[in-house]
């Protein structure tokens, strides 16, 4: 970006870009260490001066890039990107899967999403943590828990499609298989999160998901999965 002074068109210099990158470091830095302290310990008990010690910079540096801690936790949901329901609903519906098959999809993408990196995973529990970890944090990550709990709607309309196409086991209704199967992709989405062994997890979890969704189906035999 080049400034204009004096009429003239100013280039910015190896010193300004320098100080830019070193500013976006610092930046980076802050954003690291409060998502560990906030895992690990809980927002409410991470002061500004922790998180600036754990960066190793200064609390004027701290101040320099967020106002306070609330705008930490913004920046560090920005930085995370969850995965969107729609785009992951648009690939199944260019893939023409049916119901079962766009949910086990949509299960398995979200389950991989969270277990493979560590931010994700970091992001997840910290947005889960109650009012006693997240102190007067609590209502932005309960605004952000809500967008992650809607799932449970397209769950149900996905569902009432499997009704229309006649597939639904007669043991469940639209709206109990959207309770089912969003309590248990949270709990595995949670114990992916805290083991340690989560390679040795990951095919138990698939399992899970595709023993529930093959419940819901009307016909028992083998079926064709995504």
């Amino acid at each position: 970006v080049s400034a204009l002074e004096g009429g003239a068109l100013k280039r910015p210099t190896s010193r300004m870009r320098n100080s830019k990158a070193v500013a976006e470091q610092t930046k980076t830095s802050l954003l690291d260490a409060a998502e560990r302290l906030f895992w690990e310990r809980g927002a409410a008990r991470t002061s500004i001066m922790d998180i600036a010690r754990q960066a190793g910079v200064t609390r004027g540096a701290f101040y320099h890039h967020f106002r306070d801690k609330r705008a930490v936790l913004v920046a560090l949901i920005e930085r995370v990107h969850f995965l969107q329901d729609q785009a992951v609903l648009q690939r199944a519906a260019e893939q023409k899967l049916d119901g079962i098959a766009t949910l086990r999809t949509w299960c398995r993408e979200v389950f991989e999403f969270f277990v493979v990196d560590q931010t994700r995973q970091r992001m997840f529990g910290i947005i889960m943590h109650g009012q006693e970890s997240l102190g007067d944090l609590y209502d932005l990550a309960e605004g952000h828990r809500s967008e992650l709990f809607r799932s449970h709607e397209t769950f149900e309309v996905l569902l009432k499609r499997v009704r229309r196409e006649k597939r639904l086991a007669a043991t469940w209704t639209p709206a109990t298989a959207a309770i089912a199967l969003q309590s248990m992709m949270y709990g595995l989405i949670d114990q992916g999160v805290r083991r340690t062994d989560r390679s040795d997890f990951r095919p138990t979890a698939l399992a899970c998901i595709d023993r529930l969704l093959d419940s819901f189906a009307r016909d028992s035999t083998v079926r064709k999965r995504a």
